[in-house]
């Protein structure tokens, strides 16, 4: 899963699998989907540079969903084990995927962390939008608050990643 046309094809099915199976009351099957996603491209990947990326997306997500969960700034679709205050496990899921791509079909974006910035404000919401119209999140009627809340988080994460992801980059070359 290095080329990046299918990396992001990967990542891709994986955020439709997730979301739409949470949509859907299924969150199960999406995360068996994610976690073989995720599984096999760290094992073609082999280095372990994407593995200490994936837990540090995973950590990072956590805070950052926790945050807007507590903020109220929205929900997700109700699992058997959902407890309201803590991220489902396929939002969790979802966040290690994007984790794989970041130093692949992502990379440029090492380079570009103003362009990260900019791209994770806009994107974020516009992600999150697409989960409410599959029904996996739910916003509360000031829908305003809730896009500015998830811009302000998606466009302080995406550089942070990136350039996690740089750093990891870096790494290879001085091996």
């Amino acid at each position: 899963m290095r080329h990046p046309a299918v990396n992001f094809s990967v990542y891709q099915l994986t955020w439709f699998a997730l979301v739409i199976s949470a949509g859907a009351g299924r969150a199960w099957l999406g995360v068996a989907v994610g976690v073989a996603a995720v599984s096999a491209h760290l094992w073609v990947e082999e280095s372990g540079r994407d593995l200490r990326l994936v837990v540090t997306s995973l950590a990072i997500g956590f805070v950052v969903e926790t945050s807007l969960l507590a903020g109220e700034v929205l929900r997700y679709q109700p699992t058997p084990s959902a407890t309201p205050w803590l991220p489902p496990v396929w939002i969790l899921t979802l966040w290690a995927a994007f984790a794989i791509t970041l130093r692949h079909s992502l990379r440029w974006l090492q380079r570009h962390l103003g362009v990260a910035a900019a791209a994770g404000a806009i994107f974020g919401p516009v992600a999150f939008r697409a989960g409410e119209a599959f029904g996996a999140v739910v916003f509360p009627p000031d829908r305003g608050t809730s896009y500015l809340a998830l811009s302000v988080a998606w466009g302080t994460a995406l550089p942070i990643l990136m350039a996690m992801a740089r750093r990891a980059e870096a790494s290879v070359s001085t091996e």
